[in-house]
């Protein structure tokens, strides 16, 4: 495993079953994720159609299966935690569930039509060769969607608990310098390069309320829009 992986799987094995319930990591049992998840939504929803090959890789506890999953699509749902795995099959349990590392995929070339992530690109000790798995297993046009913690927020020390900051502190973070020329390193078409999200999962439903119109202000100020909380890249696997 490369260095850290083992750290990392055993944060996520300990925090499985509290995950969604914990209010500083919860992704569903709060307004604020709740608002995040669909700000995602909005934006990927475009980019799935039709019957789609769809691998979630770092799918953790499932909180985002639904957004890239429809009636037409198999989604195969990847995690380097068993207990986090667990914890997503109780929501989607109709994906397919694979515990394995994103560094080595165990699938054969062009197994895919998407490959997404959210929240996950961050937590890869080697980003490199993470893409160049997810490159592989893509068919010819296929499409990558990740959306990860920005490293440019100033808002991410605020946010991140003191056990999340042991697990990231020796990884590089995305960006949009960052993701962009990872990208067009293993030449894939960037089809959208976007910071969003300026509210918390924490926040309850009047902080949601009270911050939506401050982060539309925001968003409007090309500086500012740099330092949101979540960037998010959307790319396509051309011909050699």
């Amino acid at each position: 495993m490369p260095p850290n992986t083992t750290k990392i799987k055993e944060f996520f094995d300990t925090q499985a079953e509290a995950y969604d319930s914990a209010r500083r990591l919860g992704h569903i049992n709060y307004p604020g994720g709740q608002y995040f998840r669909k700000q995602l939504s909005e934006i990927v929803n475009p980019f799935i159609k039709g019957e789609m090959k769809v691998l979630e890789f770092g799918a953790g506890t499932g909180a985002y299966t639904y957004i890239f999953s429809n009636t037409d699509s198999k989604v195969v749902s990847l995690d380097i935690s068993l207990e986090m795995l667990l914890e997503s099959k109780k929501k989607n349990p109709d994906s397919h569930f694979v515990v394995a590392d994103a560094h080595n995929l165990p699938f054969k070339k062009g197994s895919f039509d998407l490959v997404v992530g959210v929240n996950a690109f961050s937590y890869f000790s080697n980003k490199d060769k993470a893409l160049s798995e997810i490159k592989d297993v893509l068919g010819e046009g296929g499409r990558i969607i990740i959306c990860d913690m920005n490293g440019y927020s100033p808002l991410w020390n605020l946010v991140k608990t003191g056990r999340q900051k042991e697990v990231l502190v020796y990884l590089p973070q995305s960006n949009r310098k960052f993701l962009r020329t990872l990208f067009q390193s293993y030449r894939i078409k960037i089809l959208s390069l976007r910071e969003f999200s300026w509210i918390p999962y924490w926040a309850n439903r009047w902080m949601v309320y009270i911050f939506r119109p401050i982060e539309a202000a925001l968003t409007k100020v090309p500086l500012l829009k740099r330092l949101a909380l979540r960037i998010l890249i959307i790319g396509e696997k051309i011909a050699n």
